[in-house]
């Protein structure tokens, strides 16, 4: 889910300048960003550099931040984050906690829920591809 989210996000942004200027002028890294007006030229030549290294150091699993800009950026509509985000936390305790709560309880999983995941994360990207009219 992550690598469909930032492969998708980098690519339709690079290549479409009204989604890279839609980017640009809704991220806060660039709107925090000031330089003087004689190295304009400069800054503009390196500007796709810097808009896709900041893309490349976003956390493509912090879905309010990447919902965010999936509707700033393609102005469409972002699936409910609501039940893919139980599946990352539960993912983060998998893989940093060694399979532990914050609490040092261990997690249990079924393969029921490893089902249920699959189908909740196939829904979730299959409803970005459609709002970005994307081949399917």
């Amino acid at each position: 889910m992550e690598t469909f989210l930032s492969e998708v996000f980098i690519k339709l942004t690079l290549e479409n300048k009204d989604y890279l200027k839609n980017f640009i002028s809704s991220h806060p890294k660039f709107k925090a960003g000031k330089f003087e007006l004689k190295d304009i030229f400069k800054e503009y030549e390196i500007i796709e550099e810097t808009a896709k290294k900041v893309m490349l150091d976003t956390i493509y699993h912090n879905l309010p931040t990447v919902s965010s800009m999936f509707k700033s950026t393609f102005k469409i509509e972002f699936p409910s984050i609501a039940k893919v985000s139980k599946f990352v936390k539960l993912r983060h305790d998998l893989v940093h906690r060694n399979g532990m709560t914050k609490e040092g309880e261990p997690v249990p999983i079924s393969d029921v829920e490893i089902v249920n995941l699959i189908d909740e994360v196939s829904k979730f990207v299959n409803e970005i591809a459609k709002n970005l009219e994307l081949d399917e």
